[in-house]
């Protein structure tokens, strides 16, 4: 159901209830593509506070099935309130998810990867403190994904290649995606079985 012709207060009344969870991912997105009001205030407070937003043409180019992509889109909406200071009662789950996460995963591997890490996650024991939950998870990671000297610095979001169940080893890379002259960064890695090299490229 769409609000075009809604005032200001009324359009975010919608990003409102989309942040406390009382509409889903999909029909917000889909008003979000929509309704030309919300896209015309959130550029307006972006443009005006110098923050990223999602503009029209970024939409198809969306991966919605990565809880990063959806918790980052749903995340912008959120700063949009927050610069507007309208009160909210934060319950999104994508937000609550991946804020979740982020205190257990290391920044080169992704929650979207692979069910390795969800079984990882799901496997630690729940009545034990955060830091050593915390712990037991990163070990369990570390013990899983393994790299030869350093873990890889991606130029995109992680695409550790997993192969028959069990993530490749990671060897190097020819770049540093801190570097802005690199606009094509490829990762080498190897089959754990059979020592087959493996490659990945990542582009700007």
């Amino acid at each position: 159901m769409l609000f075009i012709n809604k005032k200001r207060v009324d359009v975010e009344r919608i990003m409102i209830d989309f942040i406390e969870g009382k509409i889903s991912f999909e029909d917000f997105f889909i008003e979000y593509k929509n309704n030309e009001k919300i896209i015309f205030y959130i550029q307006k407070e972006a443009l005006k506070n110098n923050s990223w937003y999602y503009k029209i043409e970024d939409l198809d180019k969306m991966d919605l099935s990565r809880l990063k992509v959806r918790s980052g889109f749903a995340t912008t909406i959120m700063h949009y309130l927050d610069t507007r200071k309208i009160n909210y009662s934060l319950d999104n789950k994508d937000i609550k998810t991946y804020r979740e996460l982020s205190k257990y995963l290391p920044a080169w591997l992704d929650f979207d990867d692979c069910d390795i890490i969800h079984n990882v996650i799901n496997s630690i024991e729940e009545n034990q403190s955060q830091t050593n939950k915390r712990k037991e998870i990163r070990d369990m990671l570390l013990s899983i994904f393994k790299y030869e000297k350093r873990p890889p610095r991606w130029l995109q979001n992680p695409e550790w290649p997993i192969v028959d169940g069990k993530p490749a080893l990671f060897i190097s890379q020819d770049g540093d995606p801190n570097d802005l002259t690199k606009d094509v960064i490829t990762y080498f890695f190897s089959d754990v079985a059979s020592n087959e090299k493996i490659i990945v490229v990542q582009t700007i």
